[in-house]
C-alpha cells in the first residue's frame, strides 16, 4: 500500500510527480536514477532474460537491451524538455501528443483523472523500439502527475514483472489527487500556491 506524501513539479504548472511514503524521491527522479545506473538496469535485464526470447528481441543481447535502455533515458529526458517547451509555446508535439491512455476508451469519469503512459522513444524512428513508460494521471490538458514507471519488455505492462504493480500506484494517485480537491488545472496550482510546491 503506498501513501502518497509530496507532490512534486517537474516542469511548472504541467508536468508533476508525486513522492511516496518510504521512498527518498518522487517518481520522476527515482526512475531516471534507476534507468541510468548500469548495475540496476543489467540486473533487471539479466533477470528477465527469457522475455527477450520474444520475437519482438530477435537479434537484440542482453547487453544490447541495456544499451537500449540508457539511451532510451538520456533522449526520454530531452524529449521531455522539448515536449514542456512545445506545450507552454502552445507548439506540437505537446504533452498531450505522447500520453495515451493506458486502458483505451478511459476518460477518467466525472473527475476525468485519466490514468495515462508515455513511452521513452519516438516512435517515428525507424526501426521502433522502446522499452521505457512513466505512468501518470491527467488531470487537465497537457498536465500531469507521474505517479509510477518502469521498463517494459512485453508487449502489455502486465507481461514484464513489476509494471502490474506500477501502474496500480496511480489508483492511489487518483485517490490523494481527489481527497486534496485536485480535478483540474486551476485545483492543482491552488493546491501548489498552498503547498508552497
Amino acid at each position: 500500500v503506498y501513501k502518497v506524501m509530496e507532490l512534486f513539479s517537474i516542469f511548472a504548472s504541467e508536468l508533476y510527480s508525486i513522492k511516496y511514503d518510504g521512498e527518498v524521491e518522487n517518481e520522476f527522479d527515482r526512475l531516471f536514477k534507476l534507468w541510468m545506473n548500469v548495475e540496476f538496469v543489467s540486473e533487471f535485464i539479466h533477470r528477465n532474460a527469457p522475455l527477450l526470447k520474444d520475437k519482438f528481441w530477435k537479434g537484440y543481447s542482453e547487453n544490447d537491451v541495456v544499451m537500449l535502455v540508457r539511451n532510451e533515458a538520456f533522449h526520454f529526458q530531452l524529449g521531455l524538455s522539448q515536449l514542456y517547451h512545445n506545450t507552454i509555446k502552445g507548439n506540437f508535439p505537446d504533452f498531450d501528443n505522447k500520453f495515451e491512455p493506458i486502458h483505451l476508451g478511459d476518460t477518467g469519469g466525472y473527475y476525468e483523472l485519466v490514468e495515462s503512459e508515455i513511452h521513452g522513444a519516438d516512435r517515428t524512428v525507424i526501426p521502433y523500439r522502446t522499452v521505457l513508460r512513466f505512468y501518470a494521471v491527467k488531470v487537465d490538458v497537457n498536465t500531469y502527475v507521474i505517479g509510477g514507471g518502469g521498463i517494459k519488455l512485453t508487449k502489455t505492462y502486465e507481461g514484464t514483472p513489476g509494471l502490474s504493480k506500477e501502474v496500480a500506484k496511480l489508483g492511489r494517485l487518483k485517490q490523494y489527487l481527489i481527497a486534496n480537491g485536485i480535478f483540474d488545472k486551476e485545483n492543482l496550482r491552488q493546491f501548489e500556491d498552498e503547498q508552497n510546491i
